[in-house]
């Protein structure tokens, strides 16, 4: 291929493949922030997959912090003891 030549898009029968997952554009995000549904046919309840990421995040960040409160609680407790108990 030439210097200067673009690859063509690839393209299955007479529609194009959709894009790759690093291919989406700022244009792309704000639409599924909009509102569009999760899959195409999907009823409008059906959350979005950003939606679920986000969720699923949400619950991660959370366990962290209550696994970091727990390893705290642990070690003011043993310093409690080894303070007081020798």
């Amino acid at each position: 291929m030439p210097a200067g030549d673009q690859p063509l898009p690839a393209v299955l029968g007479d529609q194009p493949l959709p894009p790759e997952l690093g291919d989406q554009t700022a244009c792309d995000l704000s639409q599924a922030a909009r509102g569009q549904p999760a899959f195409p046919g999907a009823p409008p309840s059906a959350p979005s997959f950003e939606k679920e990421v986000g969720a699923a995040v949400s619950y991660e960040k959370g366990l962290a912090v209550k696994a970091l409160l727990a390893i705290a609680l642990v070690l003011i407790i043993l310093a409690v003891r080894v303070y007081f108990l020798g």
